[in-house]
């Protein structure tokens, strides 16, 4: 019986295995001209103007957070919330640079950036009680914010279809498969995006926190927070 048990557990084995062997890969699905030239000019508009704006945006929120001195206001708490949100914003940014967009996709950009306006809203609701936010600083946070609501936008109005049947709409079945956007992104473009976002928005915001837990060491966290803040904002 014993005997007979693992013959049958082979001979399955075998027949799954030659199965896979020969099973065919599944087809990407075709393209259409159209949609291969909107997914061409809306790559051109991310690499030439949005993301560009979000690096420089998240630059110029760095440098009014050296000069607001957060590392004797608010703390590493409030930078340990910026180093999170440029976690939950990189998806939205890369993710259409370098993957086929479909339903999966989609849903990976809309859920980062969900959960990266909702840090946004912690940060500012807990931090005006701890650090002076001037009006221009207020101002770059509109660009932080809206910069991964409008790449949602733009890419789900691409995949329009796709998106109806992440709500179970649509004429079109969720696709969920994770490829590579072909063409792929090219080398030049890929050194030249990491070290944009590196250099320019993450070493800076590192070195933000690095900053804020050596003043925390020394004593200084809180001391130079405005009078009025508690007060006002409590």
């Amino acid at each position: 019986m014993k005997k007979a048990i693992l013959s049958g557990i082979a001979a399955a084995g075998s027949a799954l295995w030659l199965g896979m062997r020969h099973r065919q890969p599944r087809p990407r699905p075709a393209k259409s001209a159209e949609l291969a030239h909107i997914e061409r000019a809306a790559h051109r508009s991310m690499m030439s103007v949005i993301v560009p704006t979000w690096i420089a945006a998240g630059l110029l929120d760095y440098i009014w957070h050296r000069r607001t001195r957060i590392q004797t206001t608010s703390g590493p708490r409030e930078s340990l919330l910026h180093l999170f949100m440029l976690a939950e914003g990189a998806p939205v940014v890369l993710a259409p640079l370098v993957l086929e967009v479909n339903a999966g996709i989609l849903a990976l950009m809309i859920a980062a950036y969900l959960a990266h306006q909702a840090t946004a809203m912690w940060d500012i609701n807990t931090t005006v009680r701890e650090r002076l936010i001037p009006a221009n600083e207020q101002h770059i946070h509109a660009y932080l914010e809206g910069v991964p609501f409008a790449i949602v936008a733009l890419y789900s109005t691409i995949h329009w279809q796709q998106f109806l049947a992440l709500l179970g709409l649509g004429s079109e079945k969720p696709r969920f498969e994770v490829r590579l956007k072909q063409p792929v992104l090219p080398l030049r473009e890929v050194v030249l995006l990491s070290a944009a976002v590196g250099g320019l928005d993450v070493l800076p915001h590192v070195e933000e926190y690095w900053r804020c837990l050596k003043a925390q060491q020394r004593g200084e966290a809180g001391t130079e927070t405005p009078a009025c803040a508690p007060v006002l904002f409590a």
